[in-house]
């Protein structure tokens, strides 16, 4: 991995280091993080996620990115890399980096043990001062488990918990739904540990 220079960056220079880097990272206030390495139950959500979003809004005013598509939040001056994204159509990105987009509608992130911490740090202090989020999913990568944060009319952030396999995620700003049973179909639980006995 790149080495990351002690002092503030510019924009220019992380950039520069962010597109010689061949893992992601984060800028904001002239720092320039890593971002954690997804788990495997991770990956197997997002394939669902990128099917299960996709191909549902492909001939809609919307339409869908994975976690290689950045995205800036002006209000705070983040630079990440959402789990996935949902846009309307045409994206708006930063002048010629078409790789930034800058009006998300709805963001997702899937949750593990090592990301949690940031990523709902990142979603009260970023995702939900920025204008255009209309609705924000935080899903677990290791049981059945799906917040989704939903904007009012009034500006207010409401909250519905999913925890049932028979339940359905229904995301209202592109009318998409996503059974449970699905996102969880192929989730590794953890090994139970193994407890050595004593030979009498």
């Amino acid at each position: 991995m790149t080495a990351v220079p002690k002092k503030k960056l510019t924009f220019e220079e992380f950039y520069a280091l962010d597109q010689a880097d061949p893992w992601k990272n984060e800028f904001c206030e002239g720092v320039m993080t890593p971002m954690i390495h997804p788990s495997r139950n991770h990956h197997s959500i997002m394939s669902y996620l990128i099917c299960g979003i996709g191909m549902p809004i492909r001939d809609t005013p919307y339409c869908s990115y994975s976690s290689r598509m950045r995205v800036y939040f002006p209000a705070t001056g983040l630079y990440t890399f959402p789990d996935m994204l949902i846009v309307p159509r045409p994206i708006e990105c930063i002048g010629d980096n078409r790789d930034i987009a800058i009006n998300p509608l709805v963001l997702v992130e899937v949750l593990t043990a090592e990301s949690e911490p940031r990523d709902r740090r990142t979603m009260h202090e970023h995702y939900m001062k920025a204008a255009s989020v209309r609705e924000i999913v935080l899903i677990a990568d290791d049981e059945p488990r799906i917040e989704q944060y939903t904007r009012t009319d009034g500006g207010e952030w409401r909250t519905t918990l999913y925890t049932s396999l028979s339940e359905t995620l229904s995301l209202k700003t592109v009318r998409v739904d996503l059974p449970l049973a699905d996102f969880f179909s192929d989730i590794e639980q953890p090994a139970e540990p193994i407890v050595l006995g004593r030979e009498s």
